[in-house]
């Protein structure tokens, strides 16, 4: 039976770190934490205690913003590291955020509607709130867009690029060097 070899959840393409040794997991690992500890937006944390056994939290990079003082908004991307087959792994990450202490792990969940009646409860006409919630909407785009890009220059520096070149039907991959990730 075949399998993927890399799993990812977000990142457009497989971030692959070949492990020479027995060292080199434990470095990579040190080094990513070490430069996320030293991002102004960034926190290295290594959790082993992830409920994923194949994967391990190496930190995030985060933002957030105090909308009009009615509604904080923070967004998250954990960096994780996955193991892989044939002395490989990956990096990886996946997103969640925060709307007035709601969290969700799916951005695609958080719309404008909702933002919308969540201002109306704070004391916005709903015209108001349609306008100030297309607004955080973007923003929440934007900067979901730009942590992402963040983290994937951070793994350029440690990792080399594959998208998968074809995959059968009994989960067989084969991968190839990714070109303008």
């Amino acid at each position: 039976m075949g399998t993927s070899n890399f799993h990812k959840r977000e990142s457009k393409v497989f971030h692959v770190v070949e492990l020479r040794d027995e060292f080199d997991y434990d470095d990579i690992c040190e080094n990513v934490e070490c430069c996320l500890n030293n991002m102004p937006n960034g926190y290295g944390e290594q959790d082993n205690k992830w409920k994923d056994s194949t994967s391990k939290i190496l930190g995030g990079l985060w933002t957030d913003k105090d909308y009009c003082n009615m509604i904080d908004i923070k967004i998250n991307i954990t960096i994780t590291i996955n193991s892989g087959y044939y002395q490989h792994c990956n990096l990886d990450y996946f997103s969640s955020v925060d709307v007035g202490g709601v969290h969700d792990n799916d951005i695609d969940c958080i719309n404008a509607e909702w933002i919308a009646e969540e201002l109306v409860e704070y004391g916005m006409t709903n015209k108001q709130a349609i306008y100030r919630s297309k607004q955080i909407m973007k923003w929440i785009v934007a900067e979901t867009v730009r942590l992402k890009d963040q983290a994937d220059s951070l793994f350029s520096d440690y990792s080399d690029s594959y998208k998968i070149a074809y995959q059968f039907s009994n989960g067989e991959t084969g991968y190839e060097r990714a070109i303008n990730n």
